[in-house]
């Protein structure tokens, strides 16, 4: 599928995902570039020629803490481009980590907090409201009910959380003795606490499903249905020219279709794959861009 491509298109699920996962905000491509519109969407900084990219900020049931337990938190994938030697540094608002508060929580190889700030560099010294996250460049910390992101390599786990497009995190990046410091988008807004209950979901031909959802965490509470996590669901375009009556079993099926793993979905149903391909859904029908 060619994401340049703009047109009205039949779609097809081969599971049912749930459209509450994530909310909306915009991302990088991770192709360890910065094009002038990720710029100027702070989803991709440059500093002194190190590229960081912000790939996606996802929902998940499945965070552990160092204690071992497991907690719902919120997931931030990012791609470095530049030396391993570099040391970088990311302030995160310390509204966002009372459960996941030490270093192994949130996945930094050091977290200094009550205002200590960067004893190097200074960055983050006397502020209190921040604890500053020295980045460990891996994915040790990625939960596993989420799909990584393509060309990403480190991630920050905190408490359940949101972007926000206009308050970017400050980031610093020291490489020998020259520091640098930008804007890039990460953990800023709480996340309000979804509560529904007794909700039920009918299907024209009269099949019903009953589920709760308290804060994210949903439970089936009626009907014969089961959670898939979002790494388990795929999207099915038809592709430009093929046949959308070719049924899945169809050895001709692959000729017709590309099916795509699902990355993220917002609450307004805008989907997008590991293959790059977002999709709005609107009146039953999806408009891939």
């Amino acid at each position: 599928m060619k994401p340049s491509i703009r047109n009205w298109l039949g779609l097809g699920l081969t599971v049912a995902t749930a459209c509450l996962s994530v909310q909306a905000h915009a991302a990088a491509n991770g192709d360890g570039l910065c094009s002038p519109a990720e710029s100027a969407q702070s989803a991709c900084v440059s500093l002194n020629t190190n590229i960081i990219e912000f790939l996606g900020a996802f929902a998940s049931t499945q965070c552990h803490l160092g204690s071992g337990q497991i907690k719902r938190c919120t997931a931030y994938y990012y791609r470095y481009t530049g030396g391993a030697s570099n040391q970088v540094n990311v302030a995160i608002p310390a509204r966002l980590t009372k459960t996941f508060k030490t270093a192994s929580d949130i996945n930094c190889a050091q977290f200094l907090t009550g205002g200590a700030g960067d004893p190097t560099t200074g960055f983050g010294k006397n502020q209190v409201s921040l604890g500053i996250c020295r980045i460990a460049q891996n994915l040790a910390a990625s939960p596993v009910d989420i799909t990584i992101p393509p060309g990403a390599n480190l991630v920050l786990t905190v408490d359940p959380s949101g972007v926000s497009t206009v308050n970017p995190l400050d980031w610093q990046l020291k490489q020998g003795s020259s520091v640098t410091a930008g804007g890039l988008l990460g953990p800023y807004e709480s996340q309000p606490q979804i509560i529904e209950s007794a909700v039920t979901l009918t299907t024209p031909d009269g099949a019903s499903v009953s589920y709760s959802n308290l804060a994210g965490n949903v439970s089936i509470t009626g009907g014969n249905a089961r959670i898939v996590p979002q790494g388990g669901t795929k999207l099915c375009v038809v592709n430009v020219g093929g046949d959308q009556s070719v049924p899945y079993t169809s050895p001709s099926f692959a000729s017709n279709w590309t099916c795509e793993t699902i990355t993220y979905a917002t609450e307004q149903c805008d989907i997008k794959t590991d293959g790059g391909d977002p999709c709005r859904m609107i009146g039953g029908m999806c408009i891939k861009y």
